[in-house]
This record gives C-alpha cells, structure tokens and sequence, in this order.
C-alpha cells in the first residue's frame, strides 16, 4: 500500500537540468516509512587527461532516503530492510533499481543509497 504524499524541492540549476524530487509514505509489513528520492548534477574534482591537472567536472547522481514515521527507528543493522523499501518504492514509480548502489550509509535513522535508483530520460 502505498499513500501518495509526492513533493518537490526548490533547487536551482546545476547544468542546464532541473533537480528531480519525488517522496511518498511506503508501508512495508505495517510499518509506515518516509522515502525520498532526488536526482541532481553535482560537482567533482578529476584529473583532466591531458595535463594531468585537477579539474572540474560535473556528474548526475541519485539519491534515496530511507526513515521510518514511527518508532522502532532504523538503524546500522537495518541496511536490508531499507533497501527493501527503497527498491519498492523505485519500482512503483517506475525508476530502474540498478544492482547496488555506489555508496550507502546510515545517519541517526536514515539509510542513504546514492545511485541505487535512476530516472531514464532525465
């Protein structure tokens, strides 16, 4: 079951693309959870193939949050479990779930993914 509470940011422009938002409330075995998703062009630092120099580049990355609405709260051992949720609410919404994220982490009851989920076409 999932309730739609959809909503969006007010983020500016990175290079030329608008930041992409999307939360919902997701109910997982009877616990109500809050998931946030956000695609976005973020800054980096490489080295530039010619001169070996670092140099700015700019990349798109995901992001999905992971908290519960209600005690108990998640925590460092419940990566599976929010992963779960995330990966139902990437899949309602259409979003291509990618095989692992390229980072995960957990924050005072929140999981991170960072490109776990991705929107063709943005």
């Amino acid at each position: 079951m999932v309730a739609v509470a959809c909503g969006g940011a007010g983020a500016a422009m990175a290079q030329g693309k608008m930041p992409y938002d999307l939360s919902d409330e997701v109910i997982f075995n009877g616990r109500s959870f809050y998931v946030a998703f956000s695609m976005y062009e973020t800054e980096t630092v490489r080295n530039a193939p010619d001169t070996g120099l670092p140099q700015k580049e700019w990349i798109e990355q995901s992001r999905l949050v992971i908290r519960t609405n209600q005690d108990p709260q998640i925590g460092a051992n419940d990566k599976a479990l929010a992963r779960k949720v995330g990966t139902a609410f990437c899949k309602h919404y259409g979003l291509t779930v990618r095989r692992r994220p390229s980072a995960a982490s957990e924050w005072k009851g929140e999981w991170h993914f960072i490109d776990l989920c991705w929107k063709k076409g943005w």
